[in-house]
């Protein structure tokens, strides 16, 4: 499956994904399914501990969290987190808490910083979460 992201949407997380470096900080993903595309729409915000390489969230948080997503036609579609200091590759904890969360779609925000500069790079990647063959997917 193709992921098409909203440009605005995208920006506005990287700015709270840098806010917290080198924390992660993780969200919601919403948006629709369109025959073979997944289209992200709001990334909306977690309560969630981020530390240096993990994030721990309450799980009621991430589909119940926006009314409102659900009332303009959205959907919860997965999460997105950053990685300070690693690449936008999930992790095999990534992949297995995302399949047993449900998530159609995660996301991972690579951020990193050289030593000694002050520019921090940023790549984002969204990766299609394969679900166990007896999930079923709402």
């Amino acid at each position: 499956m193709r992921v098409v992201v909203d440009k605005g949407v995208l920006r506005s997380y990287v700015r709270r994904a840098l806010r917290a470096f080198p924390k992660e900080y993780m969200a919601s993903v919403w948006g629709r399914v369109v025959a073979d595309e997944i289209h992200v729409c709001l990334l909306t915000h977690i309560a969630h501990l981020g530390t240096n390489g993990a994030c721990f969230y309450d799980e009621e948080e991430l589909k119940g969290h926006d009314e409102e997503a659900r009332e303009v036609g959205l959907r919860w579609l997965g999460t997105i987190h950053s990685h300070p200091q690693d690449c936008a590759a999930p992790s095999v904890a990534d992949v297995e808490t995302a399949a047993t969360d449900g998530e159609l779609v995660l996301g991972i925000c690579s951020i990193t910083k050289a030593a000694g500069s002050k520019r921090r790079k940023v790549d984002v990647k969204f990766w299609p979460v394969v679900l166990p063959a007896e999930t079923e997917v709402r």
